[in-house]
Protein backbone atom coordinates (compact mmCIF):
# COMPACT_ATOMS: atom_id res chain seq x y z
CA UNK A 1 0.00 0.00 0.00
CA UNK A 2 1.12 3.55 -1.11
CA UNK A 3 1.15 5.82 2.42
CA UNK A 4 2.44 8.79 0.70
CA UNK A 5 -1.19 10.31 -0.61
CA UNK A 6 1.58 12.45 -2.50
CA UNK A 7 3.23 14.68 -0.19
CA UNK A 8 6.19 13.37 -1.53
CA UNK A 9 5.73 12.97 -5.41
CA UNK A 10 9.49 12.47 -6.54
CA UNK A 11 10.41 9.99 -2.95
CA UNK A 12 9.13 7.09 -5.09
CA UNK A 13 10.85 8.12 -8.05
CA UNK A 14 14.36 8.30 -6.36
CA UNK A 15 13.23 4.54 -5.08
CA UNK A 16 12.67 3.07 -8.14
CA UNK A 17 16.46 4.62 -9.46
CA UNK A 18 18.26 3.38 -6.32
CA UNK A 19 16.56 0.08 -6.81
CA UNK A 20 17.76 0.03 -10.07
CA UNK A 21 20.73 1.21 -9.60
CA UNK A 22 21.70 -0.78 -6.44
CA UNK A 23 20.78 -4.28 -8.78
CA UNK A 24 23.04 -2.93 -11.96
CA UNK A 25 26.31 -1.85 -8.72
CA UNK A 26 25.43 -5.51 -7.43
CA UNK A 27 25.36 -6.96 -11.14
CA UNK A 28 28.72 -4.79 -11.84
CA UNK A 29 30.79 -6.50 -8.45
CA UNK A 30 29.70 -10.20 -9.03
CA UNK A 31 31.35 -9.18 -12.86
CA UNK A 32 34.29 -7.73 -11.79
CA UNK A 33 34.64 -11.08 -9.64
CA UNK A 34 34.36 -13.03 -12.24
CA UNK A 35 36.83 -11.02 -14.49
CA UNK A 36 39.70 -10.62 -11.62
CA UNK A 37 38.95 -14.15 -10.07
CA UNK A 38 42.64 -14.84 -10.38
CA UNK A 39 42.79 -12.15 -7.83
CA UNK A 40 41.52 -13.37 -4.07
CA UNK A 41 41.17 -10.05 -2.60
CA UNK A 42 39.22 -8.55 -5.59
CA UNK A 43 36.78 -11.61 -6.23
CA UNK A 44 36.05 -12.19 -2.50
CA UNK A 45 35.55 -8.72 -1.80
CA UNK A 46 33.38 -8.12 -4.98
CA UNK A 47 31.31 -10.94 -4.26
CA UNK A 48 30.64 -9.52 -0.51
CA UNK A 49 29.23 -5.65 -1.90
CA UNK A 50 27.15 -7.46 -4.48
CA UNK A 51 25.53 -8.62 -1.36
CA UNK A 52 25.87 -5.76 0.09
CA UNK A 53 24.16 -3.98 -2.77
CA UNK A 54 21.63 -6.51 -2.65
CA UNK A 55 20.39 -6.05 0.84
CA UNK A 56 19.82 -2.60 -0.03
CA UNK A 57 17.30 -3.19 -2.51
CA UNK A 58 15.56 -5.16 0.03
CA UNK A 59 15.82 -2.27 2.07
CA UNK A 60 14.28 0.27 -0.59
CA UNK A 61 11.42 -2.62 -1.24
CA UNK A 62 10.08 -1.64 1.87
CA UNK A 63 10.10 2.05 1.60
CA UNK A 64 8.67 1.43 -1.77
CA UNK A 65 5.81 -0.21 -0.05
CA UNK A 66 4.90 2.71 1.71
CA UNK A 67 6.14 5.32 -1.08
CA UNK A 68 5.46 4.13 -4.29
CA UNK A 69 8.24 3.48 -6.82
CA UNK A 70 8.59 4.94 -10.10
CA UNK A 71 11.17 3.30 -12.53
CA UNK A 72 13.89 5.62 -14.07
CA UNK A 73 16.01 4.64 -17.37
CA UNK A 74 18.89 6.79 -15.44
CA UNK A 75 20.87 4.38 -13.70
CA UNK A 76 21.43 2.44 -16.79
CA UNK A 77 22.06 4.99 -18.71
CA UNK A 78 25.13 5.28 -16.57
CA UNK A 79 25.91 1.64 -16.47
CA UNK A 80 25.76 1.44 -20.21
CA UNK A 81 28.68 3.91 -20.84
CA UNK A 82 31.07 1.93 -18.53
CA UNK A 83 33.02 -1.03 -18.95
CA UNK A 84 33.33 -1.02 -22.92
CA UNK A 85 36.74 -1.77 -24.61
CA UNK A 86 39.72 -4.19 -23.63
CA UNK A 87 40.24 -5.06 -20.31
CA UNK A 88 43.24 -7.01 -20.02
CA UNK A 89 46.30 -6.75 -17.38
CA UNK A 90 46.63 -4.51 -14.81
CA UNK A 91 45.57 -1.94 -16.53
CA UNK A 92 42.21 -3.79 -17.13
CA UNK A 93 41.54 -4.56 -13.34
CA UNK A 94 41.92 -0.49 -12.44
CA UNK A 95 39.68 0.43 -15.46
CA UNK A 96 37.12 -2.29 -14.06
CA UNK A 97 37.79 -0.56 -10.61
CA UNK A 98 37.27 2.92 -11.41
CA UNK A 99 34.05 1.95 -13.15
CA UNK A 100 32.80 0.25 -10.15
CA UNK A 101 33.46 3.41 -8.20
CA UNK A 102 31.39 5.72 -10.92
CA UNK A 103 28.32 3.50 -10.52
CA UNK A 104 28.90 3.38 -6.94
CA UNK A 105 29.20 7.29 -6.58
CA UNK A 106 25.91 7.56 -8.45
CA UNK A 107 24.00 5.19 -6.34
CA UNK A 108 25.79 7.36 -3.65
CA UNK A 109 24.31 10.24 -4.79
CA UNK A 110 20.93 9.24 -4.59
CA UNK A 111 20.85 7.92 -1.04
CA UNK A 112 22.32 11.53 -0.19
CA UNK A 113 19.53 12.80 -1.89
CA UNK A 114 16.91 10.17 0.20
CA UNK A 115 18.05 11.21 3.28
CA UNK A 116 17.63 15.08 4.40
CA UNK A 117 13.98 14.06 2.62
CA UNK A 118 13.16 11.02 5.37
CA UNK A 119 14.13 14.11 7.52
CA UNK A 120 11.86 16.49 5.95
CA UNK A 121 9.00 13.87 6.12
CA UNK A 122 9.70 13.22 9.67
CA UNK A 123 10.00 9.50 8.58
CA UNK A 124 12.44 8.21 11.50
CA UNK A 125 12.66 4.97 9.99
CA UNK A 126 13.18 5.86 6.54
CA UNK A 127 16.37 8.78 7.68
CA UNK A 128 18.23 5.60 9.69
CA UNK A 129 17.73 3.02 6.83
CA UNK A 130 18.78 5.77 4.60
CA UNK A 131 21.72 6.67 6.20
CA UNK A 132 22.94 3.00 7.25
CA UNK A 133 23.03 1.95 3.41
CA UNK A 134 24.55 5.62 2.51
CA UNK A 135 27.11 4.66 4.94
CA UNK A 136 27.75 1.54 3.88
CA UNK A 137 27.69 2.94 0.36
CA UNK A 138 30.55 4.73 1.45
CA UNK A 139 32.44 1.96 2.94
CA UNK A 140 32.30 0.19 -0.90
CA UNK A 141 33.47 3.33 -2.39
CA UNK A 142 36.19 3.93 0.28
CA UNK A 143 37.36 0.51 -0.71
CA UNK A 144 37.09 0.79 -4.36
CA UNK A 145 39.47 3.90 -4.12
CA UNK A 146 42.40 2.12 -1.69
CA UNK A 147 42.03 -0.88 -4.35
CA UNK A 148 42.32 1.86 -6.82
CA UNK A 149 45.39 3.66 -5.88
CA UNK A 150 47.07 0.04 -5.37
CA UNK A 151 46.83 -0.79 -8.84
CA UNK A 152 47.58 2.10 -10.39
CA UNK A 153 51.01 2.61 -8.55
CA UNK A 154 51.63 -0.54 -10.31
CA UNK A 155 49.76 -0.54 -13.77
CA UNK A 156 50.75 2.99 -14.66
CA UNK A 157 54.17 3.02 -13.57
CA UNK A 158 55.52 -0.41 -14.14
CA UNK A 159 55.55 -2.18 -17.45
CA UNK A 160 53.55 -5.83 -17.98
CA UNK A 161 54.70 -8.69 -20.38
CA UNK A 162 51.81 -8.58 -22.39
CA UNK A 163 51.60 -12.30 -22.58
CA UNK A 164 51.94 -12.37 -18.61
CA UNK A 165 49.22 -9.75 -18.11
CA UNK A 166 46.58 -11.58 -21.13
CA UNK A 167 47.12 -15.02 -19.13
CA UNK A 168 46.28 -13.04 -15.59
CA UNK A 169 43.17 -11.71 -17.13
CA UNK A 170 41.59 -15.12 -18.06
CA UNK A 171 39.19 -15.83 -15.32
CA UNK A 172 39.14 -19.89 -14.01
CA UNK A 173 35.54 -20.03 -14.78
CA UNK A 174 34.84 -17.66 -17.57
CA UNK A 175 31.37 -16.46 -17.36
CA UNK A 176 29.18 -14.33 -20.39
CA UNK A 177 29.68 -11.18 -18.48
CA UNK A 178 32.97 -11.63 -17.88
CA UNK A 179 34.33 -11.97 -21.86
CA UNK A 180 36.36 -9.53 -23.06
CA UNK A 181 33.82 -7.25 -25.05
CA UNK A 182 35.76 -7.98 -28.41
CA UNK A 183 35.06 -11.31 -27.86
CA UNK A 184 31.09 -10.82 -27.07
CA UNK A 185 30.35 -8.17 -28.92
CA UNK A 186 30.72 -9.75 -32.57
CA UNK A 187 29.90 -13.51 -31.78
CA UNK A 188 26.33 -12.48 -30.24
CA UNK A 189 25.58 -9.78 -32.59
CA UNK A 190 25.94 -12.34 -35.06
CA UNK A 191 24.36 -14.71 -33.47
CA UNK A 192 21.20 -12.99 -33.45
CA UNK A 193 20.94 -11.57 -37.07
CA UNK A 194 22.09 -15.47 -37.64
CA UNK A 195 18.79 -17.04 -35.76
CA UNK A 196 16.34 -14.16 -37.09
CA UNK A 197 17.19 -15.25 -40.64
CA UNK A 198 17.38 -18.67 -39.75
CA UNK A 199 13.93 -18.85 -38.19
CA UNK A 200 12.83 -16.62 -41.55
CA UNK A 201 14.13 -18.83 -43.90
CA UNK A 202 12.52 -21.50 -41.89
CA UNK A 203 8.90 -19.86 -41.89
CA UNK A 204 9.73 -18.75 -45.48
CA UNK A 205 9.45 -15.58 -44.75
CA UNK A 206 11.55 -12.09 -44.97
CA UNK A 207 12.15 -11.62 -41.45
CA UNK A 208 15.62 -10.43 -41.55
CA UNK A 209 15.68 -7.00 -42.87
CA UNK A 210 18.20 -3.97 -43.22
CA UNK A 211 16.94 -1.58 -39.96
CA UNK A 212 17.28 -5.11 -37.38
CA UNK A 213 21.09 -4.93 -37.85
CA UNK A 214 21.53 -2.03 -36.16
CA UNK A 215 19.41 -3.67 -33.47
CA UNK A 216 21.13 -6.43 -32.79
CA UNK A 217 24.68 -4.12 -32.83
CA UNK A 218 23.00 -2.38 -29.95
CA UNK A 219 22.24 -5.23 -28.32
CA UNK A 220 25.49 -7.04 -28.51
CA UNK A 221 27.67 -3.54 -27.63
CA UNK A 222 25.90 -2.20 -25.14
CA UNK A 223 23.51 -4.48 -23.62
CA UNK A 224 23.12 -2.65 -20.34
CA UNK A 225 21.13 0.60 -22.12
CA UNK A 226 17.73 1.04 -22.24
CA UNK A 227 17.66 1.41 -25.90
CA UNK A 228 18.46 -2.63 -26.45
CA UNK A 229 15.37 -3.67 -24.33
CA UNK A 230 12.84 -5.53 -25.81
CA UNK A 231 10.57 -3.10 -25.20
CA UNK A 232 12.21 -0.17 -26.51
CA UNK A 233 12.93 -3.07 -29.32
CA UNK A 234 9.52 -3.50 -30.63
CA UNK A 235 7.52 -0.53 -30.00
CA UNK A 236 10.11 1.55 -31.48
CA UNK A 237 10.28 -0.71 -34.71
CA UNK A 238 6.77 0.30 -34.67
CA UNK A 239 6.23 3.81 -34.12
CA UNK A 240 8.81 3.79 -36.97
CA UNK A 241 6.96 2.19 -39.35
CA UNK A 242 3.83 4.01 -38.32
CA UNK A 243 5.69 7.27 -38.73
CA UNK A 244 7.12 5.98 -42.39
CA UNK A 245 3.69 5.62 -43.45
CA UNK A 246 2.38 8.74 -42.18
CA UNK A 247 4.93 10.41 -43.91
CA UNK A 248 4.52 9.13 -47.32
CA UNK A 249 0.70 9.73 -47.07
CA UNK A 250 1.40 13.37 -45.75
CA UNK A 251 3.55 13.92 -48.62
CA UNK A 252 1.56 12.10 -51.27
CA UNK A 253 4.71 9.72 -52.37
CA UNK A 254 2.83 6.45 -52.75
CA UNK A 255 3.61 6.70 -56.19
CA UNK A 256 7.45 8.30 -56.11
CA UNK A 257 10.59 6.49 -57.16
CA UNK A 258 11.68 3.58 -54.94
CA UNK A 259 14.94 5.24 -53.91
CA UNK A 260 17.14 1.89 -53.18
CA UNK A 261 15.78 0.37 -56.52
CA UNK A 262 15.66 3.20 -59.44
CA UNK A 263 18.15 5.06 -57.34
CA UNK A 264 16.55 8.59 -57.79
CA UNK A 265 15.70 10.67 -54.58
CA UNK A 266 12.93 13.07 -55.41
CA UNK A 267 11.61 16.26 -53.46
CA UNK A 268 8.29 14.50 -51.77
CA UNK A 269 10.54 11.04 -50.62
CA UNK A 270 12.95 14.07 -49.18
CA UNK A 271 10.11 15.75 -46.99
CA UNK A 272 8.84 12.27 -46.19
CA UNK A 273 11.79 10.96 -45.38
CA UNK A 274 12.23 13.82 -42.61
CA UNK A 275 8.73 14.17 -41.41
CA UNK A 276 9.34 10.34 -40.65
CA UNK A 277 12.13 10.81 -38.42
CA UNK A 278 10.60 13.69 -36.74
CA UNK A 279 7.60 11.91 -36.09
CA UNK A 280 9.36 8.36 -34.74
CA UNK A 281 11.66 10.79 -32.30
CA UNK A 282 8.27 12.41 -30.93
CA UNK A 283 6.54 9.35 -30.98
CA UNK A 284 9.03 6.97 -29.43
CA UNK A 285 9.86 9.80 -26.71
CA UNK A 286 6.31 10.28 -25.36
CA UNK A 287 6.17 6.34 -25.20
CA UNK A 288 9.58 6.27 -23.55
CA UNK A 289 10.75 3.40 -26.22
CA UNK A 290 13.63 4.92 -27.41
CA UNK A 291 15.23 3.09 -30.35
CA UNK A 292 17.83 4.67 -32.76
CA UNK A 293 17.21 1.82 -34.92
CA UNK A 294 13.56 2.46 -35.37
CA UNK A 295 14.84 5.75 -37.41
CA UNK A 296 16.26 3.18 -40.20
CA UNK A 297 12.53 1.50 -40.16
CA UNK A 298 11.33 5.06 -40.77
CA UNK A 299 13.40 5.69 -43.62
CA UNK A 300 13.03 2.70 -45.18
CA UNK A 301 8.84 3.46 -45.81
CA UNK A 302 9.38 6.93 -46.73
CA UNK A 303 12.10 5.91 -49.35
CA UNK A 304 10.02 3.56 -50.68
CA UNK A 305 11.33 0.40 -49.53
CA UNK A 306 8.53 -1.15 -47.11
CA UNK A 307 5.15 -1.13 -48.83
CA UNK A 308 2.05 -2.38 -48.16
CA UNK A 309 0.64 -4.30 -45.11
CA UNK A 310 2.10 -7.28 -45.61
CA UNK A 311 5.86 -6.13 -45.04
CA UNK A 312 4.94 -3.82 -42.52
CA UNK A 313 3.97 -7.15 -40.65
CA UNK A 314 7.15 -8.83 -41.76
CA UNK A 315 8.94 -5.69 -40.16
CA UNK A 316 6.76 -5.88 -37.01
CA UNK A 317 7.69 -9.92 -36.72
CA UNK A 318 10.95 -9.30 -36.97
CA UNK A 319 11.41 -7.03 -34.74
CA UNK A 320 9.57 -9.09 -32.27
CA UNK A 321 12.15 -11.89 -32.83
CA UNK A 322 14.72 -10.18 -32.73
CA UNK A 323 13.79 -8.44 -29.76
CA UNK A 324 13.26 -11.60 -27.62
CA UNK A 325 16.72 -13.64 -28.97
CA UNK A 326 18.32 -9.99 -28.30
CA UNK A 327 17.10 -9.60 -24.83
CA UNK A 328 18.15 -12.76 -24.08
CA UNK A 329 21.48 -12.42 -24.44
CA UNK A 330 21.52 -9.09 -22.95
CA UNK A 331 20.35 -10.35 -19.67
CA UNK A 332 22.71 -12.90 -19.95
CA UNK A 333 25.52 -10.72 -20.39
CA UNK A 334 24.42 -8.70 -17.71
CA UNK A 335 23.76 -10.79 -15.23
CA UNK A 336 26.09 -14.30 -16.30
CA UNK A 337 28.44 -13.10 -13.27
CA UNK A 338 28.74 -15.69 -10.30
CA UNK A 339 26.12 -16.51 -8.63
CA UNK A 340 25.40 -14.28 -5.59
CA UNK A 341 27.02 -16.01 -2.86
CA UNK A 342 28.14 -15.02 0.54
Amino acid sequence: MNLNNGKAPYVGRYIGWLRSGEHLLADAFLMVANRQERDSEVRDMCKQLAEESKRHGDILTALAKRYGEHYGEEPERVRSALFHGVRIGGLGKLQDLQDLALLGNHVKLAWSSLVPAAGTLHDRDMELACSQALAETNQQIAWLQAQIEQTASQALAVAANKSDALTASLPKTPMPAALQEIVWSPLSGGFVVFLVGLIGWAAGQPWLLPSLGPTAYLQAEMPAHPSAKLYHVVVGHLVGLAAGFVAVALCQAWQEPIVLIDHELTLARTVAAAIALLLTLVGCLLLKASHPPAGATALLVALGSIVGIKAAVNVAIGAVIIGALGEGLRRVRMQGALPRTS
